[in-house]
């Protein structure tokens, strides 16, 4: 069908995740290519400037450097990825997938492996929330896993004025599932609220 298009298996392809408290929030992204590797990249990788006193979000590569964000191959992500945290101050905090900046659609899971804990979570199916006495980095504790969807259509519908008239309704297709965004709410096929 004319709305479908297959995505360019050359393309590179970003997606990420964010961390907020209750008056913070910072994001990292993860850039996937085939032709990507662990090695810094320059126009892939890019090395992430910290602010000091404040919640500080990354990915760390291979040589221990923190990144905003970090070039992959689609066979590295699938291994855990690092992910460093600067705490500014104890408290409750929360992992997500970054819906304002990034599409679910292409991805199959986006794991996020809590090891203090012995959790893992789906970041495309429910947030992460935790709360910690730590303040200062923390580079030891958290990895992520990105597993990519295998031949999947993207842009599968058009966004389009709701029945309501409240905005954009974004249907999708994410692991053979149809799903709807709308007003910043994703919905099953059945109107059951996911997200």
């Amino acid at each position: 069908p004319a709305y479908m298009r297959a995505a360019d298996p050359d393309a590179p392809f970003y997606t990420g995740i964010e961390l907020r408290s209750n008056d913070a929030i910072d994001r990292t992204g993860i850039v996937l290519n085939k032709y990507y590797t662990p090695a810094y990249e320059i126009g892939a990788d890019l090395l992430k400037v910290s602010n000091e006193g404040a919640l500080n979000l990354y990915t760390i590569n291979q040589y221990e450097q923190p990144l905003a964000f970090n070039g992959l191959s689609d066979d590295d992500a699938v291994a855990p990825i690092p992910v460093g945290v600067t705490f500014p101050k104890a408290g409750e905090y929360t992992f997500a997938f970054d819906f304002e900046n990034y599409d679910l659609s292409g991805l199959e899971a986006l794991d996020l492996i809590d090891k203090a804990q012995g959790t893992t979570t789906d970041l495309l199916m429910n947030d992460y929330t935790f709360v910690t006495n730590a303040t200062g980095t923390v580079n030891d504790r958290f990895q992520i896993i990105v597993r990519r969807a295998k031949d999947v259509a993207t842009d599968i519908i058009t966004p389009s004025l709701s029945e309501e008239g409240r905005g954009e309704t974004t249907k999708f297709i994410h692991n053979g599932q149809l799903f709807i965004r709308r007003d910043g709410k994703i919905y099953n096929a059945s109107g059951v609220q996911v997200r």
